[in-house]
């Protein structure tokens, strides 16, 4: 089953600040979640989320919702150059 992915604005602002070659594997990563969101994922019960890194710096958490088949960015967060 394939996910719609959708943003939080926040988290658009986080990926619009990624550097260009950085984002390509954050593209990378969102077409794989995007089919298999715990593939790539680790679930933290405590908060009822998903994390999933990207490239050698980044990592993305995000919700997954099943009934409308939804997976929900919450942040980006970059720690490269």
């Amino acid at each position: 089953m394939a996910f719609a992915v959708r943003w939080l604005t926040y988290a658009e602002q986080q990926r619009d600040a990624v550097p260009i070659r950085a984002r390509r594997d954050l593209v990378t990563l969102l077409d794989q979640l995007s089919t298999e969101p715990r593939e790539r994922g680790v679930y933290d019960e405590d908060h009822d989320q998903w994390s999933a890194t990207f490239g050698d710096l980044g990592m993305v958490l995000y919700t997954i919702d099943e009934h409308w088949a939804t997976l929900t960015v919450l942040r980006v967060v970059w720690i490269g150059d």
